[in-house]
């Protein structure tokens, strides 16, 4: 009798356990940061810090989002912040954070906007199943009503700014930057009011127009992000707003560093440079074991050619075969996105 009552009961403690968690999670996420807190210089989200240039911020909505494609395992919930930089009643900036409040285990894919070719701006640093790291610039259009589409963050946001009688611009440049490992990610754009950059260059130059100043901008906010989501910030690596003159560079060793080494290869590629280096070394040390043979260097030299070129295609072929159907190594990672109901870009 006992032992029939045995899956049931272990099914009511997983049950309870999970319930537990879920409930745990929600009230995590209610309660850290209330419409109207002010932060300054950086603000934690379930463990990860991410760094608010140029001083003061104010919470001004907040709510959870999903992604907008469909993903393949369950991912809990999604922690969408909303913060303002004021001025007195105007609006300067605004940044906007995805958060997942669940680590879970298949990554978080690639932002399609890191990858676009028609952004001012749009690269990626790391790209792979367990890691990625990227950023991009790009204009940005917002709402100034609060409609029950939007996002929830945002209609809070939206609503916040004309209780307090804030003034709300609708054009803006962002700098998107998305980190994330094989359990959690970070999802952040900072966007500031188009006249705000206009501001900031005292001369017009071409490198001061709004792109160009946040292109310049985005090395110095990178190694705040890289250090953050490691939950190891400091006040040295908080980047001012964009177009400081005085800003200090901080930079660090990491290989992101070096968009160069992180280029994606196809398994085509990839199996083609895999043969070819192969069959080169080969051929190089045949050549001589021939020659001992034939006695004659042309000889050798064409039959080990003739050789590798035949030997060459199959191994081609076999290796293009596992790389594409066989057991896989590290995979690119997907192009995921969230919802950004409110606030689209161009």
């Amino acid at each position: 009798m006992h032992k029939n009552l045995l899956p049931y009961l272990s099914a009511i403690l997983v049950l309870s356990f999970g319930i537990t968690n879920v409930l745990a999670t929600t009230y995590a996420f209610k309660n850290p940061w209330p419409l109207g807190k002010t932060y300054t210089d950086q603000i934690e989200i379930f463990g990860r810090q991410v760094p608010l240039p140029g001083g003061t911020w104010v919470v001004a909505g907040v709510g959870t989002d999903s992604l907008a494609k469909p993903y393949i395992r369950a991912y809990g919930v999604i922690a969408t912040l909303v913060l303002f930089k004021l001025e007195d009643k105007q609006i300067k900036a605004f940044t906007l954070i995805h958060a997942n409040a669940i680590p879970i285990d298949g990554g978080w894919g690639i932002s399609r906007d890191c990858k676009r070719t028609d952004l001012p701006y749009a690269k990626v640093y790391e790209s792979g199943e367990l890691h990625t790291f990227c950023a991009y610039v790009k204009p940005l259009m917002t709402t100034a009503t609060a409609s029950a589409q939007e996002l929830t963050a945002w209609q809070n946001a939206v609503r916040l700014a004309k209780q307090n009688n804030w003034q709300l611009p609708l054009q803006w440049w962002e700098a998107g930057i998305r980190i994330c490992d094989w359990h959690d990610i970070l999802d952040i754009r900072y966007a500031f009011a188009t006249e705000t950059l206009v501001r900031y260059s005292k001369a017009p130059r071409l490198d001061s127009t709004p792109d160009a100043m946040l292109i310049k901008w985005i090395d110095q906010v990178l190694p705040a992000i890289y250090l953050g989501f490691k939950r190891s910030l400091n006040a040295r690596v908080i980047p001012q707003m964009p177009g400081v003159i005085k800003q200090k560079l901080y930079t660090t060793p990491d290989n992101w560093n070096n968009p160069a080494s992180q280029e994606e290869m196809s398994d085509m590629v990839y199996s083609f440079w895999k043969v070819a280096i192969n069959r080169v070394i080969n051929m190089a040390t045949s050549i001589g074991v021939v020659y001992l043979f034939v006695g004659n260097i042309y000889l050798a030299s064409g039959l080990q050619f003739v050789s590798s070129s035949l030997h060459g295609g199959v191994n081609y072929v076999e290796e293009l075969l596992w790389n594409t159907y066989g057991p896989q190594r590290l995979r690119k990672a997907k192009p995921y996105d969230f919802n950004y109901i409110g606030i689209e870009g161009y």
